[in-house]
C-alpha cells in the first residue's frame, strides 16, 4: 500500500508541481480533513490544461483516490 501511495504522491507532484504539493502538505499538517484535501486536489487537477497530464489524471486518478480514501477510513476507524 505504501509503495502505491508513494507512486500516487509522485504522480501528483509531477502533475501539479512542487509548489502545489508544498501547499497541500501544509494544509494537511494544519489539520485539514481528508475530504477538504481531496477537494483541493480536485480543484488543482481541474486547472490542468496539459493533455499528457490530463491523460495521467484520467488513468491513475481513480485508483489513487481509492488508495487514499481506504487509508483514511482505516486510520480513523480502528
Amino acid at each position: 500500500g505504501e509503495k502505491l501511495r508513494g507512486g500516487c504522491r509522485e504522480l501528483l507532484r509531477q502533475i501539479v508541481g512542487d509548489e502545489k504539493m508544498a501547499e497541500l502538505k501544509q494544509m494537511k499538517e494544519s489539520g485539514l480533513g481528508q475530504e477538504e484535501l481531496i477537494a483541493k486536489v480536485d480543484e488543482m487537477l481541474g486547472h490542468i490544461t496539459d493533455q499528457a497530464k490530463k491523460q495521467k489524471i484520467h488513468e491513475y486518478g481513480p485508483s489513487c483516490r481509492k488508495i487514499y480514501e481506504d487509508r483514511y477510513k482505516r486510520d480513523n476507524h480502528e
